[in-house]
């Protein structure tokens, strides 16, 4: 199995154009989303996974729409609720019944009730982050890893950082002096779930790289 693990496009918030919580992508970011495409035209995707955020969403739309497969929306997958973001706590979030209106090709996970809401509702550190992204790989991947899957997940700073660890804990990548915004990490899971191999890779956005001063989250 290989699964591909990317942060969400650069959005207005990492460039300080907005302070609204669930914001949209910058032009750059939306660029690099368009640019996912090409990276994955000679791989056969089996699923793609993305948090429930606005900026993740249309991240994973143009290569879902590319595909002709639907997005299929992981709330562990999500921002981590820092208690000192007080714009996180202030936003009227949307319902999950809203945002799968809003995005036709985009319906929330199987496990997750959608009567109920999908962002947590108690401020969170990075323990509790770790907690969610783990059990996404347990309930969600690992179950498939003896499959011939190719899996994109899309998320932020902090879940995507989390998961990799969780994936592969002793990976060592090339340092980079620009944001992880589209950056993708591919990581070969063995039948057992072990990574076997990983790689990271940000030749599709080589000449869109995110600045190094836009916000982590």
């Amino acid at each position: 199995m290989h699964v591909y693990v990317i942060r969400h496009g650069e959005s207005l918030g990492n460039i300080q154009q907005t302070d609204v919580a669930n914001c949209d992508l910058s032009s750059r970011g939306r660029t690099q989303a368009e640019r996912l495409v090409a990276f994955f035209e000679g791989i056969e995707l089996t699923r793609i996974f993305s948090s429930p955020f606005h900026r993740t969403i249309r991240t994973a739309l143009p290569l879902a729409s590319n595909k002709g497969m639907q997005v299929t929306l992981a709330p562990d997958m999500c921002e981590m609720f820092n208690r000192e973001w007080t714009n996180m706590w202030n936003y009227d979030w949307e319902e999950c019944a809203a945002i799968e209106s809003m995005y036709p090709a985009a319906k929330f996970i199987a496990s997750h009730d959608i009567g109920q809401p999908w962002w947590p509702r108690q401020a969170e550190e990075a323990p509790q982050v770790m907690e969610r992204t783990g059990r996404f790989l347990q309930e969600e991947l690992l179950p498939l890893a003896s499959e011939k899957e190719h899996i994109a997940v899309f998320g932020h700073g902090a879940s995507t950082s989390q998961l990799r660890k969780h994936i592969c804990p002793d990976a060592v990548y090339p340092k980079i002096n620009f944001n992880t915004n589209a950056v993708i990490y591919e990581y070969e899971l063995d039948p057992a779930g072990s990574c076997v191999d990983y790689k990271m890779h940000y030749q599709h956005i080589q000449d869109c790289l995110s600045p190094p001063k836009a916000r982590d989250h």
